[in-house]
């Protein structure tokens, strides 16, 4: 497994802010497409990406276009559901009027 060694430059992350419209982040872009291409057009992975970092699962499809045949885990989504298990399984409520509210 070879990992990225930085996952974009200064610049880049000031090209994808401006992406933000104030409630999601639009990762359809031509702008998120280059600099995937930028940081990952070097690797070949054969069978499967793990995005491997919290802020990863934003360039998702930008990577399902670069490598379409790689299948692409992505832990935060295993992680919440296992944590909304684990809540509902020991009962905990996480705001005082017991509401528990996954997004």
């Amino acid at each position: 497994m070879l990992p990225v060694q930085r996952c974009h430059s200064e610049s880049d992350f000031e090209t994808l802010y401006t992406l933000y419209d104030g409630k999601e982040w639009n990762c359809t872009t031509p702008e998120w497409s280059e600099i995937a291409q930028k940081y990952f057009s070097g690797y070949h992975p054969e069978q499967g990406i793990i995005l491997g970092c919290t802020h990863y699962p934003y360039i998702e499809i930008p990577l399902q276009n670069i490598f379409p045949t790689c299948v692409i885990i992505d832990p935060s989504r295993e992680s919440a559901l296992a944590l909304e298990r684990y809540i509902k399984k020991h009962q905990i409520a996480l705001r005082k009027d017991g509401e528990v509210v996954f997004l």
